[in-house]
């Protein structure tokens, strides 16, 4: 291969990762390390903030879940928002294309929401819990917004599809091999318990993951689809 079609691929596969355009075809594994080194730091940080909401807000596998304490999950699960709010509140200061969608219809009506929120802390009887709540909003409202205009939307739903994919993955797997924390004892009526397979979390929230999965999937798949064509 000649330099310049080397360098060609380089080029677009570091705009690739900045959401600008998409991989045109194969790069070795050497390329694509020089990609991420390439890349500048706000954009791996909105890759990673990404990722890291998207999966890991999702797991519960606390023994309690009536105790709110500072566990490791909500550790993790604060830091990849703080980190998520971050990455949206560097993209609002320093990108207008940010504000500018985050001013404009529909997301608008998202912002009012938000407000909504912030405005009822006043009004709750657990101010705390309200209060984060909203920050939390925040956090992923920024983060989302920004990624969609930074990242891209196909790479903004590709790393959300590796994200559920692997959270579905992981519960299936300490479903069969750690029914301690993949098997799900639901209450019933009559005082009994049912065995089903909850993953990581709630049988319910493993439901939703598994359809937005496969939504995100095909969604994708129909991209490539057009793109191919």
């Amino acid at each position: 291969m000649s330099s310049s079609n080397s360098s060609t691929l380089k080029t677009q596969f570091v705009s690739d990762l900045a959401g600008d355009t998409r991989q045109l075809g194969r790069v070795s594994l050497s390329q694509v390390v020089e990609g991420w080194l390439n890349t500048p730091l706000i954009t791996i940080v909105g890759f990673v903030s990404l990722f890291g909401v998207a999966i890991f807000n999702l797991i519960d596998i606390e023994v309690d879940n009536a105790k709110v304490s500072a566990g490791g999950q909500a550790v993790i699960k604060i830091g990849f928002l703080a980190l998520g709010g971050l990455y949206g509140g560097v993209g609002f200061l320093t990108d207008g294309r940010v504000r500018k969608l985050l001013f404009s219809f529909p997301v608008m009506w998202m912002m009012i929401l938000l407000g909504f929120y912030f405005v009822s802390v006043a009004t709750s009887s657990t101010k705390f819990a309200s209060l984060a709540s909203a920050i939390s909003i925040a956090c992923v409202l920024s983060m989302t917004v920004t990624a969609i205009v930074q990242l891209g939307p196909l790479r903004m739903l590709q790393t959300m599809f590796y994200a559920t994919s692997l959270y579905v993955s992981g519960s299936w797997f300490v479903y069969l091999f750690v029914p301690s924390i993949g098997v799900f004892q639901e209450p019933t009526v009559g005082g009994e318990f049912v065995a089903r397979m909850g993953g990581l979390a709630h049988p319910n929230t493993l439901g939703q993951v598994s359809g937005l999965t496969l939504v995100l999937g095909l969604l994708l798949y129909r991209e490539e689809k057009k793109f191919s064509l």
